[in-house]
């Protein structure tokens, strides 16, 4: 019994632990978000609402309230969550009415490699992981080409640039552990989704006409509750705490890999809800030059352990 406690505490202590259930949580929000098909000011103030008192419960079952006290920890992230998750949701949803949703992914993967730009001036990045990141990138934007859903509108799309820039700069902010401290990463996710919540209310009172409650069945709550559930609080958590362990150059080129997988997930979940059934081939083509940029780094990574030790 305690060999397997020892087990899960150290997965707990990996990066790629929590990018796998980044993948998962946020693999499962388009399935949702299509059931429900609300306005995005509405479905981001609910989502966000959700979230905010899921972890406020997490954070009482766990003994986390006095962690309240560090403001200096939370009162730098409130600005920082305006930016993501706030804009960035904010962002999202108003390009997705604008124009379409496979534009939409386009420009949400350019996080990555804007992350990776950012960071070269904090840690020394590989090349090749630049180049294989970019690899990744083209591979989501070939399957959507050759899928044909691809649809380019230029107000969107220049204004769209908002939605991987707030996210890259979130990323490499809070890679900064004397900044944000691992151990206050439920706190500070339940920031992140009150200044959501807060900054959507506000969105819905300017945009949406202040409507926060729409004539609409009940049922259609629920999707929006997992969403805020999983996709926001697991999803966020996840987000924050696989990119603060990724603290060497190659465990951050891995994680930044490894979210290149989470559009691919997003059409698995798709299909096995039913949700959508029409999903043309050409998008696992994107599956195939991911798994060639994990195989490539992988043995790059090889042939430079190989070249250390005999040096």
């Amino acid at each position: 019994m305690k060999v397997k406690q020892i087990e899960i505490a150290g997965y707990l202590n990996h990066s790629w632990f929590y990018s796998i259930l980044v993948i998962f949580s946020w693999g499962i929000v388009p399935a949702l978000a299509k059931t429900s098909n609300l306005p995005g000011g509405y479905s981001t103030f609910w989502v966000s609402l959700f979230s905010a008192v899921s972890v406020l419960l997490i954070m009482l079952v766990k003994g986390y309230l006095s962690q309240f006290r560090a403001t200096k920890y939370y009162r730098p992230f409130i600005l920082l969550s305006i930016f993501w998750p706030l804009i960035n949701s904010l962002a999202f949803f108003s390009v997705i009415k604008a124009s379409n949703g496979s534009m939409t992914t386009l420009l949400n993967y350019l996080w990555p490699l804007f992350a990776l730009l950012f960071l070269t001036r904090k840690m020394r990045i590989p090349p090749i992981g630049i180049i294989l990141a970019l690899f990744g990138f083209l591979g989501i934007a070939l399957s959507l080409f050759l899928d044909g859903s691809l649809k380019l509108v230029f107000g969107p799309l220049i204004f769209g640039f908002a939605i991987p820039i707030t996210q890259a700069y979130f990323n490499v902010a809070t890679t900064d552990d004397n900044v944000y401290p691992t151990k206050y990463a439920w706190l500070l996710t339940f920031v992140g989704a009150l200044v959501t919540t807060i900054g959507s209310a506000i969105y819905i009172m300017i945009f949406e006409n202040g409507k926060f409650f729409i004539d609409v069945p009940i049922a259609t709550f629920i999707p929006l509750a997992i969403i805020g559930l999983v996709g926001n609080t697991i999803g966020f958590y996840s987000f924050l705490r696989a990119g603060q362990l990724s603290k060497e150059p190659s465990e951050k080129v891995w994680f930044i890999l490894l979210m290149f997988l989470i559009p691919f997930a997003q059409v698995f979940f798709l299909v096995i809800t039913r949700v959508e059934s029409n999903i043309s081939p050409a998008r696992f083509i994107g599956i195939v030059i991911v798994a060639i940029s994990f195989l490539a780094f992988k043995l790059w990574e090889k042939r430079n352990m190989k070249i250390s030790k005999i040096t």
